[in-house]
């Protein structure tokens, strides 16, 4: 059975375009949507996750949302969640400076005529992903999907007087304890690629039971390739997977096929003097 706990947020703002160097983060409102004619509002929010038990199960993140105003409640509006992939400070942020975030979004979330009560969008994914380092926590962002029509609604900010703030349930497990089993992770970031093939660190595999790499293409453009290489002695090295090619802002996970003393990822350019930057998670359970 799963337990819960509630988080309010550290950090939350939003950020106009009618006023794009100016800040708004201690609003009572998180304005999102387009307002009259041209003006655009996006909202920012994170949440400080280290408090957290390490080597839980997270089942379910919610992501809830008070909202007081709804300007065109006969219209149904589609707003994005997006990750930011670079942090924000609620006190300096503004339109102009405001984190960018990968093209695709995380997910959606609709409303109709909703008013005075909360909007709950499921952000497990991405919860999970800060939760385990594969992506930093930079917190996320709210955007109308269509910015040509009327779509604003506001909900309380932390800053509110209101008893509202947005807040995170995360329902989770504890982890299942097994007699002479250990799990870890161990990361690496920023390993760039080029236009020869560059290795991650040597890992010794010989006395885990299983383990996965996660790797992550950091980048926005260019697309890379990865192989696990496998080692009898940490000289001689054979791939033991297929080539996988990681898309900008995708992340894949591989598995090896052969039980090996050692064990590093292979990664290269996918052309040549296109490249990008990596980010690896190896997991283990010993």
């Amino acid at each position: 059975m799963s337990d819960n706990f509630f988080f309010t947020p550290n950090q939350d703002a939003f950020v106009s375009s009618y006023y794009p160097t100016e800040n708004f983060g201690k609003n009572l409102a998180l304005f999102v949507g387009k307002f009259m004619s041209s003006t655009i509002y996006n909202t920012l929010i994170k949440f400080d996750l280290s408090g957290f038990p390490s080597d839980y199960k997270i089942n379910k993140a919610i992501l809830s949302l008070y909202i007081f105003r709804n300007d065109q409640p006969s219209t149904s509006k589609v707003y994005n969640v997006y990750r930011n992939l670079n942090d924000f400070n609620e006190d300096t942020v503004n339109y102009n400076n405001q984190p960018s975030t990968p093209s695709t979004p995380l997910t959606s979330v609709t409303i109709n005529n909703e008013v005075n009560t909360f909007v709950n969008i499921d952000i497990t994914s991405l919860v999970q992903n800060w939760y385990k380092s594969i992506y930093p926590n930079y917190g996320l962002k709210l955007k109308a999907i269509n910015s040509t029509i009327q779509s604003l609604v506001a909900f309380y900010s932390k800053d509110s007087d209101e008893s509202y703030p947005p807040r995170l349930q995360i329902f989770f497990e504890p982890p299942v304890q097994i007699a002479s089993r250990k799990f870890e992770s161990k990361l690496e970031k920023n390993l760039a690629t080029s236009d020869i093939s560059k290795y991650s660190k040597t890992y010794d595999v010989s006395t885990v039971f299983t383990y996965t790499y996660f790797v992550i293409n950091m980048g926005t453009t260019n697309p890379c390739n990865v192989a696990i290489q496998i080692s009898p002695d940490g000289s001689n090295w054979i791939d033991d997977s297929i080539v996988f090619t990681v898309n900008p802002n995708e992340m894949i996970k591989i598995v090896p096929k052969t039980f090996s003393c050692y064990s590093r990822l292979r990664y290269i350019s996918s052309s040549s003097g296109n490249h990008t930057n990596l980010d690896l998670c190896l997991q283990t359970q010993a």
